[in-house]
Order: structure tokens, then sequence, then C-alpha cells
């Protein structure tokens, strides 16, 4: 289990930002696909495409805390699709948050 200091370093990983800010991007293009998303999912996508590495601190900060019964090693070396996962689960509380729903 990862401590609260392994977590607060975790967050400045440059690599796992760089994989979330990647999975992100991902997420966002599908909403901008999807013609029944929202006026609020497709803020969100924009400002994603826009500062995708400002957006992957925030999303890699959350996933942090919804992953701290895990170690740093096992974060660290998820799988691109476990990330991806990681990410689409979040996606509405971002939304959400971005729009103050």
């Amino acid at each position: 289990m990862a401590t609260y200091t392994d977590l607060f370093t975790a967050a400045s990983d440059s690599v796992l930002q760089q994989r979330v800010s990647v999975a992100l991007t991902v997420s966002a293009s599908a909403i901008l696909e999807d013609p029944l998303s929202t006026l609020e999912e497709r803020n969100w996508s924009q400002g994603v495409l826009y500062e995708p590495a400002r957006e992957a601190k925030k999303a890699l900060r959350y996933i942090l805390a919804k992953n701290q019964g895990a170690t740093v090693a096992q974060i660290q070396n998820s799988t691109d699709v476990q990330i991806q996962t990681q990410v689409d689960a979040i996606v509405d509380a971002l939304v959400a948050a971005l729009n103050n729903l």
C-alpha cells in the first residue's frame, strides 16, 4: 500500500503523466466523435485537447487517490489498457467537476 508521501511523489512522475495524458486524449476524442455527447462533455474534451498535460496532472491525482491501496510499483507498472480503464472510469467525475454539476 502506497503512503501519502509515495502518492504525492507519484503524482509528479512524468511517465505516468504522459500515459494519463494520452489516455485522456483517447477519451476526449471518443466524446467529440459521439453525436450524443453533451455540451459539458464536449467542453471538457476541448480542454483536454487544448492542454492535455494540465488535465493529466489533475486526472493522475484522482487516479492515485482512487488506487491508494496499490503500491507505487503496481501503479507505475500498469498497462496502457489498465490506465485507459482508470481514465474512462473518472471522465464523468472530471466533466462534472469542470462544469460544477
